[in-house]
């Protein structure tokens, strides 16, 4: 198996396989090459700049069947993202595809078929059906052509790509934090696993793409290194989501600094892109992917102990997002705005703290995030009427979702926690408190995200606090356990047994 990677390293690398082409797509040139970008753009979830290559690929020929295929998955993608109803966004491409399409046996004929099952003429039909259905129809598509050369890869990458989107997201799940179903990730995984290891299979970037979301966090897997070596080499010059995904994988197994630096290659590549006026400059794009590496940046700030990293990215994405384009993700507009308080808090700069302005128009997540760090500050500066005033407020907020509820239970119980702490409360008797208020079951939620947006697990609170009171099993108990959590971080020190 290691001598099939190896090959597959060497022959990507000495070959130059960079590009996605796309046959029978049109006799007009500009009409195919917009049309392979478009694709390549597709895999690399910029569906935006997707949706306008396909529109562009119509004017120059309106005939273009395949390009409404395209057209009907950047648009359906795009309401996932958004956490909107695609039910009935591709009935009139899929209608003109399959006018177009004259050839019933080709492929392009056959994802319609397939792609067709993905929609209703019903606005509110169940989208967990819809994309049930559309996965099982790629299933048969993909037992058809698994043997054909020519579409083999690209009938795998669609079926694991819809895989990877099963069930929709609730408003329950963040960016990059999809939750599968079990079963069919279990397929998708295998089937992509003898992919790699078949000569017969071209490689994919939508394959490596899912590849990487899929199997991330599985330190222990060889294949998922290598997709993380292979994808950035799909990037073009343009589509920095693939020269991004990298650290995905870098900073689960602890490798910041190769985590930093995919980042920061995804950073100048959308960048430049934005400079040759890409449609993702106006779009939710900007938010979503381009400061999302950003957003990355801040967190490997904490975990390298890095505050200048840190606050530096968190105070530019505050500086560069568009409100009004997150009215469609308030969650996440909530995170970005308050992810300055959070960094101030997590390195401990109290009086910057206190200073910081609270940001306009804060959500429920907004919020909480904020009245916690100021709580969290006025703790540690012992004033007492104003952490009360913030521990109150926090308790005001009405909470409407699940994950506001868990995210409230979360920072009451380690404001709590931190006046026990202040207040020299028996170590045991705090370990006892988080183990009655199930701690680890809410965290697990926070701390899985891509990136984490919560940075004050309760292993550091009370790894530090063992260390203050020189409890030294407990203190080398509860920092292994961050370093569970975030291999090789030095946000903590271990201090060594003499």
């Amino acid at each position: 198996m290691l001598k099939r990677l190896l090959g597959i390293l060497f022959c990507l690398f000495s070959c130059q396989v960079f590009a996605l082409t796309y046959k029978n797509i049109s006799k007009n040139t500009h009409t195919k090459i917009l049309y392979d970008e478009g694709m390549l753009l597709y895999y690399a979830y910029s569906y935006s700049q997707a949706e306008q290559n396909f529109r562009m690929a119509l004017q120059f020929d309106p005939s273009c069947g395949p390009c409404y295929l395209g057209l009907a998955m950047a648009k359906k993608q795009q309401a996932i993202e958004l956490g909107k109803s695609f039910a009935n966004l591709g009935i009139n491409e899929i209608n003109n595809a399959k006018i177009l399409i004259k050839n019933k046996q080709s492929f392009y004929y056959a994802v319609t078929i397939a792609l067709e099952k993905a929609f209703s003429l019903k606005e509110k039909e169940d989208l967990n059906s819809l994309q049930k259905n559309y996965i099982e129809a790629l299933k048969i598509l993909y037992g058809n052509f698994q043997n054909d050369p020519e579409w083999n890869s690209e009938s795998l990458a669609l079926l694991v790509d819809a895989i990877y989107y099963y069930p929709i997201s609730s408003s329950d799940n963040f960016h990059c934090n999809q939750q599968n179903n079990e079963n069919l990730k279990k397929e998708a995984v295998e089937l992509m696993q003898k992919s790699f290891l078949n000569r017969k299979f071209k490689l994919h970037p939508g394959i490596l793409h899912t590849y990487i979301h899929m199997q991330e966090s599985d330190i222990n897997d060889s294949h998922v290194l290598m997709a993380a070596k292979l994808l950035p080499t799909f990037h073009n010059n343009y589509l920095a989501h693939f020269a991004h995904m990298p650290n995905h994988v870098y900073w689960h197994r602890g490798m910041y600094q190769e985590a930093i630096q995919a980042n920061i290659n995804a950073i100048k590549l959308d960048e430049n892109y934005f400079k040759k006026n890409g449609i993702g400059l106006s779009s939710y794009y900007y938010e979503y992917h381009y400061l999302h590496s950003q957003h990355f940046l801040t967190f490997l700030g904490y975990l390298t102990n890095n505050f200048d990293l840190a606050l530096k990215n968190a105070q530019e994405i505050k500086a560069k997002m568009d409100l009004n384009r997150m009215q469609d993700i308030p969650d996440y507009r909530d995170i970005y705005l308050t992810l300055e308080h959070t960094v101030l808090a997590r390195f401990e700069k109290w009086d910057e703290l206190i200073k910081l302005k609270k940001p306009d128009g804060l959500g429920n997540f907004g919020n909480l995030f904020y009245n916690y760090t100021q709580a969290l500050a006025h703790i540690n500066q012992k004033n007492e009427k104003e952490y009360l005033s913030y521990f109150n407020e926090i308790n005001s907020i009405q909470v409407s979702k699940k994950i506001e509820d868990d995210l409230k239970n979360l920072v009451l119980i380690n404001l709590n926690a931190s006046k026990m702490v202040q207040n020299n409360i028996s170590f045991s008797e705090i370990e006892k408190y988080f183990l009655e208020n199930n701690i680890k079951k809410i965290e697990d939620k926070y701390l899985k995200n891509n990136p984490p947006f919560w940075y004050f697990p309760s292993a550091v609170l009370l790894g530090k606090y063992a260390e203050k009171i020189k409890d030294t099993n407990s203190e080398e108990k509860y920092k292994n356990l961050f370093y569970q959590l975030y291999p090789n971080s030095n946000f903590i020190k271990l201090n060594k047994k003499s």
